[in-house]
């Protein structure tokens, strides 16, 4: 799909509440690929892509999803986030981790892709997760005198 393509299918899809599409753009504004999420009940679906590969190992991908993540749990009352990932892909694997993502396991034989079948990782974050993770953490106070001795 160019980009201009991507473009209109992102403004079209954009005006669905159940299926928020964005485009992902630099901090000089511009675009380099988009971020969305297919939502059925309390569960939805991630898809993202950049696709100028100038763009790629820079955090953005990592940030879009992060941000999508986010916007998603606060403002709709989903269990979980889901998504599939090619297992070639260790670039993304380790993007959706950094997230909060989690591998669940192994869809065989479910992508069909340049003329074979493909299994892919099926990566989930659930709501709990997610705010756990946001939580602020709180160093444990050790009373004084109670602190283990430095040994000599």
């Amino acid at each position: 799909m160019s980009l201009e393509q991507e473009r209109d299918w992102a403004a079209n899809a954009a005006v669905n509440p159940n299926h928020p599409v964005y485009i992902i753009q630099t901090r000089a504004g511009v675009d380099i690929g988009s971020a969305g999420l297919q939502i059925e009940g309390a569960r939805a679906t991630l898809g993202i892509a950049i696709h100028d590969e100038r763009y790629w190992n820079r955090g953005l991908g990592s940030d879009a999803v992060a941000t999508l993540v986010n916007g998603a749990f606060l403002a709709r009352p989903l269990t979980r986030i889901e998504l599939t990932v090619l297992p070639d892909n260790a670039r993304a694997i380790r993007a959706y981790e950094r997230v909060g993502f989690r591998r669940e396991g192994v869809l065989r034989r479910y992508l069909y892709q340049n003329g074979a079948y493909r299994d892919v990782v099926l990566m989930s974050i659930l709501h709990e997760e997610w705010a756990a993770a946001r939580a602020p953490r709180t160093r444990a106070r050790v009373p004084r005198g109670k602190r283990p001795r430095k040994a000599r």
